[in-house]
This record gives C-alpha cells, sequence and structure tokens, in this order.
C-alpha cells in the first residue's frame, strides 16, 4: 500500500465507515488463539520422558517422536 492510496483503504478504526462495516471487519481479522509453553515446561516434560526410561522399554524411534511431540507443541 503506498500514500497515494490511502483513502481507499478501510480498517476498523476509520473514522468515515458504519459500525456494521466496523463489526464485520472485526469478525474478519480476529486473531487465533494461542497456547504458549514455556522452554521450562518443555525441558521438564522431556526430562520426565528421560526419567521414565528404565520403567518402559522404548525404541529409539518412540523416543525421538515422543521428545520431538514436546517440542512441536503438542
Amino acid at each position: 500500500m503506498s500514500y497515494h492510496d490511502y483513502g481507499n483503504y478501510k480498517t476498523r478504526w476509520s473514522k468515515n465507515i458504519s459500525e456494521e462495516e466496523a463489526a464485520e471487519m472485526k469478525k474478519q481479522t480476529e486473531n487465533p488463539r494461542l497456547q504458549i509453553l514455556s522452554p521450562q515446561k518443555k525441558l521438564y516434560d522431556i526430562q520426565q520422558i528421560i526419567d521414565s526410561l528404565p520403567e518402559k522399554h522404548m525404541t529409539m524411534m518412540e523416543l525421538q517422536e515422543s521428545i520431538q511431540k514436546i517440542l512441536d507443541g503438542g
């Protein structure tokens, strides 16, 4: 967007739009909900998996998948 077409660009907070247009724009632009996991929580979960290895007999592939799942936030 350049300076010359600023008059054609509408936002929710523009003064020259109706309340209905603003409400419709708000519905279209709502941010997705995010779940933020701290790095400490991820490290704690990985440590729990490593500590449980003597009881669980996991293959290397299963171990890699479970750690990757934690790192991906799943």
